[in-house]
């Protein structure tokens, strides 16, 4: 099915209050920290910033919510453990400073119970324990990421938690080899198109649907469905409803699905160090519909306002069913009732 997250990501403003997870925002930072870097490859950016994004919401099902010193430090890690280690120093001197968290014991105590599965009890004495440290060499503010790592060092190598550590582990970051832009792509698209069925290559050419390559970086299934050109192409003339395109998204499911199927099996027919891990089972992709000028369907075919548009867009793709599940990013959460 296409899933809009029902683990919608909200951010902490610095005044306490929550907004939802901008992907566009992420996306444009990341964008400029590439170009400053001498990288103008678009998808660069949408790759680190849909990564970025699905950590985010593995940690919100959990119910947890981010401060932007967070989500940068989030996405700093990415871009270290991919070898990016330039884009990433331009990423933390974009960060302002004003992102920084105080480190008084309240601010320390939330931020260590978001990122540490421990008692109560445990997170007090681990709180108390990093504050005295900065307390003492006199750190007012500081990034998340290192009141993290400073938790996180007095947990492992102190045994705060009653829990045996199964295995030592080590703070010396792998070394990993620079990235390649000159070969970004595992599979491209015209690599796809040709495996297809008639009937499917009969939407791609008709330009409502196409499968985006597949890259190194970032391995993932991406297909752009056109929901302007699918209006168009069965004769919807604006403004409708959401009721009258939702059948023409529903017939296509089995190509979207036929889409989906032919470019994992390819990518793991080409890129077998990938498939290394349990015998004989391949790790799924994690799989995206991507939906060009969305805004511009919403506001001109809709005639809606882009915060009020989410409950339409869920009835659109909620009637593609329930086989293949694929994420929607750049749909906004459902907003929340203040109570």
């Amino acid at each position: 099915m296409i899933r809009i997250s029902e683990n919608a990501v909200f951010i902490v403003c610095e005044d306490g209050s929550s907004c939802s997870f901008d992907f566009d925002r992420l996306r444009e930072k990341i964008e400029n920290c590439c170009v400053k870097c001498g990288i103008k490859d678009s998808w660069f950016s949408d790759d680190i910033a849909l990564s970025v994004e699905y950590v985010l919401h593995q940690l919100a099902a959990e119910g947890r919510k981010f401060s932007e010193p967070e989500l940068d430090y989030y996405v700093m890690e990415v871009l270290e453990k991919a070898g990016l280690d330039k884009i990433a120093e331009q990423y933390r001197e974009q960060a302002s400073s004003d992102s920084f968290i105080s480190t008084d014991i309240k601010t320390i105590f939330d931020l260590i119970s978001r990122n540490f599965k421990i008692s109560p009890e445990e997170t007090t004495r681990l709180s108390e324990k990093v504050f005295e440290v900065f307390e003492k060499i006199q750190i007012a503010r500081t990034s998340p990421g290192f009141v993290i790592e400073s938790a996180r060092f007095f947990f492992e190598y102190e045994k705060i938690s009653p829990c045996p550590v199964q295995k030592k582990q080590t703070h010396t970051r792998d070394v990993v080899k620079p990235f390649d832009f000159k070969n970004p792509w595992v599979l491209k698209t015209e690599d796809i198109i040709p495996k297809l069925s008639p009937g499917c290559i009969l939407h791609v050419n008709s330009g409502v649907l196409r499968p985006l390559p597949v890259s190194r970086l970032f391995p993932s299934i991406k297909i752009e469905l056109d929901l302007i050109k699918l209006s168009e192409k069965n004769g919807l003339v604006p403004p409708y409803t959401e009721m009258l395109i939702s059948p023409f998204v529903d017939a296509l499911r089995p190509a979207i699905v036929e889409i989906a199927e032919t470019s994992e099996k390819e990518y793991h027919r080409l890129f077998p160090a990938a498939c290394e891990g349990t015998p004989g089972k391949n790790e799924p992709l994690q799989a995206y519909i991507k939906l060009p000028k969305l805004k511009q369907f919403v506001s001109r075919h809709l005639l809606m306002e882009w915060d009020s548009c989410a409950g339409s867009l869920r009835y659109i793709f909620d009637r593609i069913s329930v086989d293949t599940v694929f994420s929607v990013p750049e749909i906004p959460p459902v907003r929340q009732v203040e109570k």
